[in-house]
């Protein structure tokens, strides 16, 4: 038992350790931080991820060099455990210790990712609610256009600034896409056409906004006005 828990220990904590780390800073990033702290770790996280293919085939490697290393060790402080040498070593249980390292990495990425879809799906910020339908959907894109990326259009002569508030009132005002990221997380995409209201001259507003489901806005949505011709 001593065996396999130095094994574990070894095998895994250098692992674990690269993991959470980096996991922790991603899930604790927060808008406006520097670079070295939100998108430095993600790039890092991600990468550690795709290249799985080419470090994993080293943890056997690195289990067996960390069971002997253990196995030796506690030998030379056990006199009953030299009769058995060094040939009579138990490879089933440098199998079992290595099918348990990669078992821990595994739920540890699967957890990590269940802890990041179900915290942007289902926790909610203050006034913000689960989103419950399409038009609850069209309704919290409306409310949040003013939050969005704005495409300035680079006419002179006109209003080139974000509009606060507009009328999508119109019967083919709005479409709604609702899908699922590779990570679980749940998006709502909203497209809003529709006119400027208490401005000297309208303009058309076009919207792309991308919700998570509790109605946060992705940095991905965008909003743009033209002067109507």
């Amino acid at each position: 038992m001593r065996v396999i828990v130095s094994l574990l220990v070894a095998a895994t904590g250098g692992l674990a350790v690269v993991f959470f780390i980096l996991a922790y800073l991603l899930v604790k990033q927060a808008d406006g931080s520097p670079f070295w702290v939100t998108g430095l770790p993600f790039f890092a996280y991600l990468d550690l991820i795709v290249t799985a293919p080419i470090w994993m085939p080293l943890a056997p490697i690195a289990a067996v060099c960390a069971y002997y290393a253990c196995y030796a060790k506690l030998s030379a402080r056990n006199e009953t455990s030299r009769a058995y040498g060094a040939g009579a070593l138990p490879g089933w249980k440098i199998l079992r210790a290595t099918a348990i390292m990669y078992l821990i990495m595994a739920a540890a990425i699967v957890a990590w990712f269940g802890e990041f879809a179900y915290r942007k799906n289902y926790i909610c910020g203050p006034g913000e609610h689960i989103i419950q339908s399409d038009a609850d959907a069209i309704k919290q894109a409306q409310l949040r256009i003013v939050r969005a990326r704005y495409d300035s259009h680079g006419m002179p002569g006109y209003i080139d600034e974000k509009p606060s508030v507009a009328d999508f009132s119109s019967p083919d005002c709005c479409t709604v896409k609702r899908t699922l990221t590779w990570g679980g997380v749940i998006v709502w995409e909203v497209l809003l056409s529709g006119e400027t209201i208490g401005e000297p001259k309208k303009r058309h507003v076009s919207a792309f906004m991308s919700l998570s489901n509790c109605g946060a806005v992705f940095d991905v949505s965008s909003i743009s006005a033209e002067p109507i011709r």
